[in-house]
């Protein structure tokens, strides 16, 4: 039953290019035996798939698979999966749920797999001991993000819903898309100076537009940001120019939290070289991180810290940051060294893995020499447009949380604001005002992450205040008891 309900779902997915989720609930090894037939009968490898879970919860079952813990997730961000499989019985961790749901590829299959649904919000888990301080402790923590998860759960298209201790699919999560359209490869723009092979390559016109705005990067004092939600090939983009400047000649350094994070930079830039035939050597067959053109250009990756020691910086042409909003500010400043630069980033609402990029390194990169380029990626190229799995991830993680528009709040002074506290159980019940909290926390805080919206909703020593205006909250401040030693 459940092989051929993922089957059916894989189908849909693939014929749509979207994403299908589906949630099995019961006990774990029920939820594992499930979630091995369920793969099975999507046909999907365990070579495709990998396992987020705490290193304790892990037997045989996915012996194949690859392995990671909750904490670990970020591990994830630049990276794609056919299949990700999420155990949530140890801890239901946001960030986690985020970065895991996010290495989804088009065609592919999310698997959470939870206790019963029923029961879940109420458990105690991991998680909720880090939301515990003293006084408090694990038993006065909330469960209102997880059940406002689970009623996101239900809500949603494209999500399917089985007990696995009862045996009954409760959603089928089946929509019946339509096919999804060709995509066209687009018209490269007018006088470029990178490669014909290098547009061709595109899938987008913001793609292409991206690309030729990284043709900068050919003269020093050219920094540029490039800035996207996942999937909208933001890495495959920087990859292609990474090429294309290797084969005029120039030395490119391309970094990032990982060499997994930067490896699809790779892949573009190695098959842009092969079909220009310029590639004069790897240092290795499988994953080289080092390509070497016949002019003397090359394109080498480089673990962050060894980027900035001495003076590697100084002896390249250009730098490529990939993931750059996951490393330290202190860090990214040091880029600023090399004669030209690109900081590639994800920005999935405020969980492209720390805000310090958007609200603090952007003041150090205006006040620096160099003449800053901005440009963003909207077009989805991994999935399709409206995939109903991002739909839902954005909604249950208000990834896309907002203060409130200008217009509603424009005539607030001191003398019409009221003084509220907004009680976590009203928040729950009014999505308008969650939204409008949560979104000034995130415009206000560099470190506003998923966590925190859990935080905010389950955390027995937090309390919320706002000053409200025509029932919209236009400010916000969260207080903390601590017991102090």
């Amino acid at each position: 039953m459940i092989a051929d309900l993922a089957g059916r779902l894989r189908d849909e997915a693939r014929r749509a290019n979207e994403r299908r989720l589906l949630v099995l609930a019961g006990e774990r090894e029920a939820c594992y035996t499930a979630a091995v037939n369920a793969l099975d009968g999507a046909g999907i490898r365990e070579s495709e798939t990998t396992v987020v879970a705490t290193e304790s919860a892990l037997g045989a079952d996915f012996r194949d698979c690859e392995h990671v813990t909750p904490k670990r997730a970020n591990t994830l961000l630049g990276t794609t999966r056919t299949a990700v499989v999420l155990d949530c019985h140890d801890e239901c961790r946001p960030n986690a749920l985020g970065r895991t749901v996010g290495a989804v590829d088009g065609g592919g299959l999310v698997v959470l797999c939870t206790p019963s649904l029923d029961a879940w919000p109420a458990r105690r888990d991991d998680f909720d001991e880090t939301l515990a301080v003293p006084p408090f402790d694990g038993k006065a923590v909330g469960g209102r993000f997880r059940t406002r998860l689970v009623e996101t759960l239900y809500a949603h298209p494209g999500i399917a819903i089985v007990d696995v201790d009862s045996g009954a699919v409760e959603r089928d999560g089946l929509t019946d898309p339509p096919a999804a359209e060709e995509q066209r490869s687009p018209a490269p723009p007018d006088n470029h100076a990178f490669p014909q092979a290098a547009y061709d390559a595109c899938l987008t016109a913001d793609q292409a537009n991206v690309l030729q705005t990284l043709e900068r990067l050919r003269e020093p004092g050219q920094a540029l940001v490039v800035e996207a939600d996942r999937g909208r090939g933001k890495s495959s983009a920087a990859g292609l120019a990474a090429g294309a400047l290797a084969a005029e000649g120039k030395d490119v350094l391309v970094t990032a939290p990982s060499y997994r994070s930067a490896a699809a930079v790779f892949v573009r830039a190695h098959e842009l070289l092969t079909s220009l035939d310029a590639l004069a050597g790897t240092d290795r067959d499988e994953n080289p991180q080092r390509l070497d053109t016949p002019d003397g250009g090359r394109v080498v990756f480089a673990e962050p810290a060894a980027a900035v020691d001495g003076d590697a910086l100084a002896t390249v042409d250009v730098a490529i940051v990939d993931e750059a909003a996951a490393l330290p500010v202190d860090r990214l400043s040091a880029f600023l060294d090399a004669p030209a630069v690109a900081f590639v980033t994800t920005v999935h609402g405020y969980e492209g893995a720390g805000r310090g990029f958007a609200v603090r390194f952007r003041d150090r990169l205006a006040e620096s020499a160099f003449d800053v380029t901005e440009q963003r990626l909207d077009d989805p190229i991994r999935y399709a447009a409206g995939d109903p799995v991002e739909v839902w991830l954005f909604r249950a993680l208000l990834l896309d949380a907002r203060p409130p528009v200008a217009p509603v709040v424009a005539k607030a002074t001191p003398e019409t604001v009221t003084h509220e506290r907004l009680a976590a159980d009203e928040l729950l019940a009014d999505e308008t005002r969650l939204r409008e909290a949560f979104g000034l926390l995130v415009a206000a805080h560099y470190r506003t992450e998923p966590n925190d919206l859990a935080r905010l909703l389950d955390a027995p020593n937090v309390t919320v205040h706002a000053l409200c205006h025509d029932g919209h909250v236009v400010s916000v401040c969260l207080l903390y008891t601590s017991l102090m030693a």
